[in-house]
């Protein structure tokens, strides 16, 4: 029927003729049909005649033009439709309308193949059997008889059948023909890629070979290929080089000929050559720098070290050649010899600092412990022996913190992991002060100083540096013990003095003082104050340090405790000549909070205290408030402020981070911040400084547990 172009294109083939035929026929046809109605006065006739003429030769044009049989013959065929229309209703020249039924199925199964061509023409076959079910009905539609339609639609069927039968074989000839095309076209190609493939193989293997010679004409090693009766039959370029040697004139010369073969200054018999042995044990023998082997170049009389790998050539399985390839390994000797000297002076140095480090290891003071990277003990020096009992022997392998017990200052137990290499590792460097067990059960006084061992990035390990401080914590508790006693024995004196001073200023026997009198007695009662609140603060922090502070915690209403600081300091708020102001929670429930009623007290005493001798004006404010599940109560003054770089020295014994001037007008020992800070740590919250800035006052802010959690 009609075949494509490997471009796409139509290409000519017997359908193409036919078609054009087909439509210079109905061009012809239709012309004549129409002169004959034109004569016969049929103007109507004679024009729809010229117009499906007219459309033929349209189609006509466009098949020579773009040579696309299928759309030109489906044109043509849609084109017929309207002339069998026209023929059927007005019975075409002399009644022979019927006549032109027939070249329809025809052209239309030939040019459209078996299924298009049977659509069409069935669709002109029910065009037909509409116009005889018109007739049956006695509706006139066309001139023809009724047995006229009825002959002519028999014909029509049994033509499109035989026409139909007679297409479809054509076409599964033309099928196979196709096939059997595209197989022989297939075996061309498949013979031509083959033919193709043979010559791409030879060039392929031309472009090997001489890449081949090239990389090992390129290489920086010399390369030698020998036969089995040990005669050269390849040298590349940098075998020559080390040989003094050229290719055309060693070709075919027995190997040793050219070269002796050395073990250090002894030179190597023929028979145990490692070429020879290659060749008669059938194995690859590999010569490193470590062997010691040399060359003697025959012709220049060049000794040289060498490496080299030899490897034997199969051939059916049979040895038929060796592949050597060598290098000279001068400068590689001589970097040898330097790094094994560079080796030796480095060992020599090790070793005097290996020694010098034991030494001073073995005769300091201080204990040294050191383990490695698994927490295992590696040493213990002497020192570390006369202080703890133990000996390195014993110690050593073991994990210094399960075997050594240690105890805190107050003589708790301290858990090993405190104490274990990975505390001392995640600290970086860790310095605890604590009670040693020694083997005996004594315990003694030592700070151990830790740190993580490192090689490079490695972890190794860890040294500890542990000194004995027994003599020194027990005079501590010497100088604690007299500092409580002395504070406590004079408060009592002091109490007394100041009772009695307060009587006489009462009026007291009424006595007759001048006012000069009454102002020394003032300053005498002022100055008695300030001692007592002194020894106060030194027995406190003195019960701090030894655990023996006593407080009871129980729950208490932290307003009324504010109420009662506030009316107890309200002489001094007067005579300052300030305002203070509190606020406390108004639910009765989370005012109540667990604490020591007594120790809160000294907190506010010591907060607003501070407060009062540092501002001149303005007002204090108490504010009590819940946040986080905890109490807290803040105390703001508008006072002097506190430097940023004075703020670190707050809660520190004996501190005062005001100006020598403004500190020695206030008076106060530099305690009340970190005994406050301490009672409420004592009691589960903790006191902190909010925020302070010259000039501008400070909020300090302490926490207390609630006897009343907050949902």
């Amino acid at each position: 029927m009609k075949k494509k172009a490997e471009d796409g294109a139509e290409i000519k083939t017997s359908s193409d003729y036919a078609l054009k035929i087909f439509s210079l026929t109905g061009i012809v046809f239709f012309l004549i049909f129409s002169v004959v109605y034109l004569l016969k006065g049929d103007l109507f006739a004679g024009i729809v005649e010229i117009t499906i003429a007219f459309t033929f030769f349209l189609n006509l044009i466009f098949l020579t033009k773009h040579k696309n049989i299928d759309s030109a013959s489906s044109f043509a065929l849609l084109a017929l439709i309207p002339f069998y229309l026209f023929i059927l209703t007005t019975g075409g020249i002399a009644n022979t309308g019927l006549f032109w039924l027939h070249p329809f199925p025809v052209a239309a199964l030939y040019f459209k193949g078996s299924k298009k061509g049977l659509v069409l023409s069935i669709f002109l076959g029910l065009i037909l059997v509409v116009i005889f079910i018109f007739k049956l009905l006695g509706i006139y539609v066309t001139p023809f008889s009724l047995v006229e339609i009825r002959q002519a639609l028999a014909s029509y069927i049994l033509l499109n059948i035989f026409i139909y039968f007679y297409q479809k074989g054509n076409e599964s000839k033309q099928k196979l023909v196709e096939e059997k095309e595209k197989e022989v076209n297939k075996r061309q190609e498949e013979l031509v890629k083959t033919m193709g493939k043979g010559k791409t193989l030879e060039s392929q293997f031309e472009q090997e070979r001489d890449k081949l010679n090239l990389i090992i004409n390129s290489m920086g090693e010399g390369l030698l290929v020998v036969d089995k009766d040990y005669k050269i039959r390849m040298i590349n370029h940098t075998a020559e080089l080390l040989l003094g040697v050229k290719e055309k004139k060693v070709l075919g010369t027995e190997w040793h000929k050219l070269a002796n073969a050395y073990i250090g200054g002894k030179e190597i018999p023929f028979k145990q050559r490692v070429s020879i042995q290659v060749l008669n044990k059938a194995v690859t023998i590999q010569t490193v720098l470590e062997d010691d082997h040399y060359y003697l170049v025959k012709s220049s009389g060049r000794k040289f070290p060498i490496v080299s790998v030899t490897t034997p050539i199969f051939e059916d399985s049979k040895v038929v050649g060796a592949v050597k390839v060598f290098s000279d390994a001068t400068q590689e000797k001589e970097a040898k010899i330097l790094i094994e000297e560079a080796i030796k002076s480095k060992t020599k140095e090790l070793k005097y600092e290996q020694q010098r480090s034991h030494a001073i290891l073995e005769n300091t003071g201080e204990g040294v412990i050191l383990t490695n990277d698994k927490g295992k003990i590696t040493y213990v020096n002497p020192a570390f022996e006369k202080m703890s009992g133990y000996d390195n022997d014993y110690l050593s392998g073991k994990d210094f913190s399960e075997t050594i017990k240690a105890y805190d200052l107050k003589e708790n137990e301290i858990p090993p992991a405190q104490i274990s290499d990975a505390a001392a590792v995640t600290a970086e460097k860790q310095e605890m002060k604590l009670m040693l067990q020694k083997k005996e059960g004594e315990k003694i006084g030592v700070i151990i100083n830790s740190a993580p061992v490192r090689s490079q990035t490695n972890f190794i390990g860890v040294v500890r540096v542990i000194h004995d401080v027994t003599d020194d914590l027990q005079l501590q508790q010497q100088k604690d013990d007299f500092f409580s006693i002395a504070s406590h024995e004079l408060r009592t004196p002091l109490s007394v003095i100041t009772g009695n001073l307060d009587t006489v200023l009462a009026g007291y026997g009424k006595s007759q003082m001048t006012k000069e009198d009454l102002a020394l007695l003032q300053d005498s009662m002022d100055a008695s104050d300030r001692l007592i609140k002194m020894v106060g603060d030194f027995l406190n922090i003195s019960r701090l340090d030894q655990g023996r502070l006593n407080y009871e915690i129980r729950q208490v209403d932290a307003c009324f405790v504010i109420e009662s600081v506030v009316h107890e300091l309200m002489p001094l708020i007067e005579n300052k000549g300030i305002k203070l102001s509190y606020t406390c929670i108004n639910d009765p429930k989370h005012k109540m909070v667990l604490v020591d009623e007594n120790l809160l007290k000294e907190i506010l005493i010591n907060l607003i205290g501070n407060s009062l001798k540092f501002t001149d004006k303005g007002e204090i404010k108490i504010e009590h408030g819940l946040k986080d599940n905890m109490s807290y109560i803040k105390v703001i003054d508008p006072g002097v402020g506190i430097a940023k770089d004075k703020q670190k020295l707050l809660f520190q014994r004996f501190q005062q981070a005001m100006n020598r001037t403004l500190a020695r007008e206030a008076g106060g020992t530099g305690l009340g911040l970190y005994i406050s800070r301490e009672f409420a740590r004592v009691m589960g919250g903790d006191l902190v400084l909010e925020e302070s800035e010259l000039g501008k006052g400070s909020i300090f802010s302490f926490t207390l547990p609630l006897a009343n959690s907050v949902k």
